[in-house]
């Protein structure tokens, strides 16, 4: 007997209850994927510009890393629940993607999965979701909203450099680390809040990268949590546009903090004038 083609059920968060998976080709033609595969390859599709749309099958449960990058052409691809792990640079320069959900039980967003998918509009991350790796997002230019769930632990360096769309981010109370220009030239960044109470279990102490926030030249105002002991050198560098720091703890808690010299000039008065800081905000 030959494939049966089981039809594809959408949800509202584009989730897929098919058996088998299908890829799509630009001139038309489709491929079945087999029910039963539990692994898509490392490098298995890389460069394959005539893919324009891939369903996984039901019961994939990783995607090997450059699996689908520089497939230039990919506009969708559905990712069912039963997948927990995505590898680096999996969906690299796919710059016609659109929209992507994280399954439910990925914990990490490896190094460069979805770095330089300049088309990417919509991203929806998990809860459960603990760390977003080194670049994961950079350059994705078109990204407009980012919702990072409450269990995320670590932001890489470069997360989301160069995300020049995004106007606001919030980061969650478990945060510990938000690596070197995690949210660099963020072009369009206004307001950052990293949430009241956030402090970093083991140690106490929440870092911040060195150019975390650099170059983020409309960034208005920030929201620190007394949970932060240490601002790395050139944090908030050239961000000119900074009026005002929210800060959960007092005024002496803040002269406690080990600010960098070097390129954080709002929070030194260096060369543009100081951003106003507001002690114990809730």
């Amino acid at each position: 007997m030959g494939e049966i083609d089981i039809p594809v059920f959408e949800t509202k968060n584009m989730r897929s209850f098919s058996a088998n998976g299908k890829i799509v080709y630009a001139n038309g033609s489709e491929e079945m994927i087999p029910h039963g595969l539990s692994e898509v390859a490392a490098r298995a599709y890389k460069k394959r510009a005539d893919i324009v749309s891939v369903v996984l099958p039901s019961g994939v449960k990783r995607i090997g890393a450059s699996a689908f990058s520089w497939c230039t052409s990919l506009e969708s691809i559905v990712i069912p629940d039963s997948v927990t792990s995505i590898g680096g640079d999996a969906f690299e320069y796919c710059e016609n993607l659109a929209s992507i959900v994280i399954p439910p039980d990925v914990r990490t967003v490896c190094k460069g999965a979805f770095e330089y998918c300049t088309g990417l509009r919509s991203v929806t991350l998990p809860e459960g979701l603990e760390k977003i790796g080194e670049a994961a997002f950079h350059g994705c230019e078109s990204l407009e909203a980012v919702k990072l769930p409450e269990s995320i632990f670590t932001i890489g360096d470069n997360a989301f450099l160069r995300c020049k769309k995004i106007t606001e981010i919030e980061i969650p109370s478990r945060i510990a680390e938000i690596g070197n220009c995690a949210f660099s030239e963020c072009d369009s960044l206004m307001n950052v809040k990293i949430s009241f109470g956030a402090q970093y279990i083991v140690s106490g102490k929440i870092w911040l990268g060195s150019g975390a926030f650099s170059h983020d030249r409309k960034l208005v105002s920030v929201s620190i949590p007394k949970g932060v002991k240490e601002i790395s050198g050139n944090t908030f560098e050239y961000c000119e546009s900074l009026e005002n720091i929210y800060y959960e703890g007092s005024r002496s808690d803040w002269r406690k903090i080990k600010i960098g010299k070097f390129g954080n000039d709002k929070l030194n008065g260096n060369i543009f004038k100081r951003a106003k800081v507001h002690y114990e905000c809730k």
